[in-house]
């Protein structure tokens, strides 16, 4: 059963919400997501349960400035805090820290990088249990890269032409992290010697000096597919990590096989196939029935702290679904079409991303 937490028409401190974008999910189950309203405005709620709390919006204060948009893309973690990119009055984007205590600036377009250079564009990835903001940044004069900060000071986690354990990084795309503060992202480099390699890294930025290596490149040798090999990872891609450093992560497959597929290389070490698409498989439907189907134009997927994968598929002839896969099996969440229980009796579900809580 799906049940709406913030839905069009509901009203909240006296304003009509006429859409809400993706969430994101906290371990205790709250989440928080950014809503836009019939009156043109735009804020970040939570919501825990049937309470609903305001964290940030449109004219609130950051420091001497205060917020003109608020961005769609919101992360939080189980420490409460929350963070988002918003416009401020004096024209730059700020990486804004709330959801506990007041509003603090982390970052900003113009603010000067701890590698060097200034920041000209930025991306909020995740936020640690203790408030520290993880982020990606573009830079001017200077190296791009993966960054942390809080409301005191920005540090360098990696960038671009950093060595790393087996080689260096040359490049850096799409970035996840966790509540731990270990980053997953896709990347190009000189691994082993051997330049311009791609693949997902994980760079853990606790320690004093952020230890970086490879999860999977391509080239390797795709499990559970017979003479299958990870051939592409989409500079788009972005992997998911939780909180136990399991990675998972979407990629083109070739070798004796094509198409693409879902994988998870577990904190141990081990790569396991979640789904591919060139096979068909097992899926219990929420009506109670198991069927056969492949699972087709595959998504990044999200990835739960018990190992759990939520995949986004589209299976043939249908329209977009959620699926869950646990414990080597994979049921139906939702599906396109799907009654709603908002609007008219014949609303039905479309989907933007899904949230996990990570």
């Amino acid at each position: 059963h799906a049940a709406g937490i913030f839905m069009p028409g509901d009203q909240i401190d006296g304003r009509v919400v006429i859409g809400a974008d993706a969430p994101a999910q906290a371990p205790d189950g709250c989440v928080v997501a950014r809503l836009s309203f019939g009156d043109g405005g735009a804020a970040v709620y939570r919501r825990c349960g049937d309470t609903i709390g305001r964290i940030a919006g449109v004219g609130d204060a950051v420091g001497a400035e205060t917020l003109t948009t608020v961005e769609s893309t919101v992360v939080t973690s189980g420490g409460g805090f929350v963070a988002f990119l918003g416009r401020l009055s004096d024209g730059n984007v700020a990486l804004v820290r709330g959801g506990v205590g007041p509003l603090v600036e982390v970052a900003r377009t113009g603010g000067p990088s701890p590698a060097g250079g200034v920041f000209s564009s930025l991306r909020v990835v995740g936020v640690r249990t203790t408030g520290i903001v993880g982020f990606a940044a573009t830079v001017v004069d200077g190296r791009d890269g993966l960054f942390e900060g809080d409301a005191t000071s920005v540090n360098k986690v990696l960038v671009e032409g950093d060595a790393i354990n087996d080689g260096t990084i040359d490049s850096i795309d799409g970035a996840a992290m966790n509540a731990d503060g270990v980053f997953a992202f896709v990347g190009k480099g000189t691994i082993d010697n051997v330049d311009g390699t791609v693949g997902v890294f994980v760079a853990d930025a606790r320690p004093p000096l952020p230890q970086v290596s490879v999860v999977v490149k391509a080239g390797d040798a795709s499990p559970g597919i017979t003479g299958g090999i990870f051939a592409r990872f989409q500079n788009s891609t972005v992997p998911t990590i939780n909180a136990g450093g399991d990675v998972g992560f979407r990629v083109t497959l070739g070798g004796k096989t094509s198409g693409a597929g879902i994988f998870v290389r577990r904190a141990g070490g081990s790569v396991e196939k979640i789904a591919a698409t060139r096979e068909k498989i097992q899926i219990a439907l929420a009506d109670g029935t198991v069927e056969e189907e492949a699972l087709t134009r595959l998504r990044d997927p999200a990835l739960a702290d018990d190992g759990s994968v939520v995949v986004v598929s589209t299976p043939p002839n249908q329209g977009v679904g959620l699926y869950q896969a646990h414990a080597g099996s994979i049921a139906e969440l939702i599906r396109f079409g799907a009654p709603a229980d908002v609007g008219t009796a014949t609303q039905a579900f479309r989907f933007l991303e899904p949230s996990a809580p990570a």
